[in-house]
């Protein structure tokens, strides 16, 4: 995964507004809500956009709206939007791609196993989900990350 994807997308629900055709947030809200510089945040979004996740609407009061259900587009909708098709090498961001030697067969089977899963753990995490605090995890922690 590229490193700046998780950062440098607005994932919170509340940056959206009230989910699917409610009420358009522009870019320049979004960058002032998030950090993200807005020229950055405007290459995201157009990617979202291609992607169908969220839909831009032009005019004075114009902005960006999600396309869908925030419980029904997930991390790993977001992370393939602005990344594009994720390789194992991609999504673990290692750099360990050609190795050799005896080991190297154990470390490409683990890498494909541990890409498949967090694949699986992506596909399962919704953008509303990231808007409700984790059960188990304590304030501080959740304040902290």
């Amino acid at each position: 995964m590229n490193p700046t994807t998780i950062p440098g997308v607005p994932t919170s629900v509340d940056t959206w507004g009230s989910g699917p055709r409610g009420a358009s947030t522009s870019a320049h809200t979004i960058a002032g809500q998030t950090g993200i510089p807005l020229e950055y945040l405007r290459k995201i979004l157009q990617r979202l956009a291609r992607a169908r996740l969220i839909i831009s609407e032009r005019g004075r009061r114009g902005g960006f709206v999600l396309a869908r259900n925030p419980d029904s587009i997930t991390m790993l909708d977001v992370m393939q939007a602005v990344d594009g098709d994720l390789d194992d090498a991609t999504l673990l961001n290692d750099g360990v791609i050609d190795r050799t030697g005896p080991a190297a067969d154990g470390l490409r089977l683990w890498r494909a196993n541990a890409a498949r899963e967090l694949r699986a753990t992506l596909g399962k995490i919704a953008l509303v989900d990231l808007s409700h605090p984790v059960a188990g995890v304590s304030e501080e922690l959740q304040a902290a990350a």
